[in-house]
């Protein structure tokens, strides 16, 4: 996203006085805040974060008005021949630079937060859609993309940098959206990318193993996950308390915040206070759909849904809490949500009559994987077929438990490629395939498309082919380059084919 796309003046004093610094004799005038001297126009504030302290003078050639840098950056008081102010703790603070530059646009809207492993794209996009009016849709950010959630935009962060983040918020407010729904990543919380926001509400779906590469051990990725909890402002909290971290988490909340917790453990259920507790129940599960059935402190309902499994079944009783915390009455709640589509990439379903049935799923973690594979394992008449890879240059820890998951659910498994990245295909497969045991039932394939391929001409009416890891990705990522790859465009011109 361009920097400084809102050309509004700002002075670096101004902003020196917000953040609690020492003013400049010299001030100066900016129209725009950059933290990349390539995307820097003339007039930006160039906030010089870490390695970008190199490239102070590529951003005074290219017309930055002034430059920030941490206190703890230089010391040199001539770097540069415009204005440079020092910021202490300048990483924590860009959050709160660019929200008051962009003139603080999370105070004019409704915030909706979604967190956990897996479910935070689901949740968030059922949520979003369900929020939307007739006339004026919600807003998203995620995985899936932002912008009106009828009108998406490609996404490079699940939660976008902060100057991005604000830019998009004050774009939401330009064209008088008033809700948002955004996902909030462990990377998000840890790096400081949504600090200068306030939430409505929060929503936490659950957790398991995800991002060690990044966070090193589970406890730190769980305690990322808990300040968002404990460090923003917040109004209503939604949680499952059937995750465990869940139930920590809820209990230790405090009673400033309006928290409600969903289960679908009748014994939990029957142990806890019900004015902050909703029990939910799954029935009639098929290919086609599922009954859910809710027990609220506002209404107790009975809805059918095209979306199916329990995972799906716990996302959307999370939405329906949130829609009743944020004020709309359960029939109207129940109505929006038994309306959803298939959310693009989560458990998208192709096929055609006397074909076998294909499911598009993201699911790139081991839990993910293992609550899709049990849920078509449940309406499988036939042979479940697992096509599926691991990302490269990622946490390596994960490949061989996916493994584990396929050999203990699916009847077909095909290891192939997701995003290698700058590993060798090869070598992520040998890790993938030391946790499938029933070696009769594998086949190594690294070309995805061909690997799709052939999952289809073996499989028979009845079957069901699962193809995991990238959903609704239209890229597969090699040695630093996005080339064009969509798991649908690939499922889809093979059923062509073969029908």
């Amino acid at each position: 996203m361009a920097a400084g796309k809102t050309a509004q003046k700002a002075r670096l004093n101004d902003l020196l006085h917000v953040l609690g610094e020492e003013t400049r004799s010299e001030d100066t005038l900016f129209s725009g805040i950059a933290t990349d001297s390539r995307r820097l126009q003339p007039g930006d504030l160039f906030i010089a974060r870490d390695r970008a302290i190199s490239y102070i003078n590529d951003a005074v050639r290219a017309g930055a008005a002034g430059v920030l840098v941490d206190t703890t950056s230089i010391s040199e008081p001539d770097i540069c021949a415009v204005p440079l102010a020092r910021v202490r703790d300048l990483d924590r603070k860009l959050g709160v630079i660019c929200a008051w530059y962009f003139q603080e646009p999370a105070n004019k809207l409704q915030i909706t937060a979604v967190t956990g492993t897996n479910g935070k794209s689901s949740v968030s996009y059922l949520l979003a859609k369900a929020l939307s009016a007739v006339n004026m849709p919600c807003g998203l950010i995620g995985t899936l993309g932002y912008g009106p959630v009828t009108q998406l935009k490609p996404a490079t962060h699940t939660t976008p940098e902060p100057l991005a983040l604000q830019e998009i918020l004050a774009d939401f407010c330009d064209q008088g959206i008033r809700q948002v729904v955004m996902e909030v990543s462990s990377h998000g919380i840890d790096q400081h990318r949504i600090v200068g926001l306030r939430f409505e509400l929060v929503v936490f779906t659950n957790l398991s193993r995800d991002h060690l590469d990044y966070h090193g051990s589970f406890d730190h990725y769980a305690e990322t996950k808990k300040k968002l909890f404990t460090d923003y402002p917040l109004k209503y909290a939604v949680i499952n308390l059937d995750d465990p971290f869940g139930r920590d988490l809820f209990e230790g909340l405090p009673e400033t915040i309006n928290k409600t917790g969903y289960t679908f453990d009748r014994e939990l259920y029957d142990s806890m206070d019900k004015q902050r507790l909703v029990l939910a129940g799954v029935s009639d599960l098929s290919i086609e759909s599922m009954c859910i059935s809710i027990k609220s402190p506002w209404s107790d309902v009975t809805f059918n849904s095209r979306l199916i499994g329990q995972y799906n079944a716990q996302n959307l009783v999370a939405c329906f809490i949130s829609l009743c915390l944020l004020g709309y009455p359960a029939s109207d709640s129940l109505q929006r949500l038994s309306q959803s589509q298939a959310i693009p990439g989560r458990l998208e379903k192709y096929g055609r009559k006397g074909r076998p049935q294909l499911v598009i799923d993201y699911a790139h973690t081991p839990d993910a994987l293992r609550q899709v594979l049990q849920t078509l394992k449940q309406v499988c008449k036939q042979k479940l077929y697992c096509v599926f890879g691991c990302g490269g240059d990622r946490d390596q820890g994960k490949r061989e438990m996916m493994g584990q998951v396929a050999d203990q659910f699916a009847d077909c498994i095909i290891v192939t490629s997701d995003n290698p990245r700058y590993e060798e295909p090869s070598a992520i497969i040998d890790d993938i395939i030391t946790g499938i045991r029933k070696r009769e039932n594998l086949i190594i394939e690294p070309d995805r498309a061909r690997a799709i391929a052939r999952a289809i001409a073996d499989a028979k009416a009845g079957d069901i082919i699962l193809v995991a890891g990238k959903g609704h990705e239209t890229y597969q990522e090699v040695a630093g380059e996005r080339h064009h790859f969509s798991d649908s465009e690939i499922v889809k011109e093979l059923l062509e084919v073969k029908a």
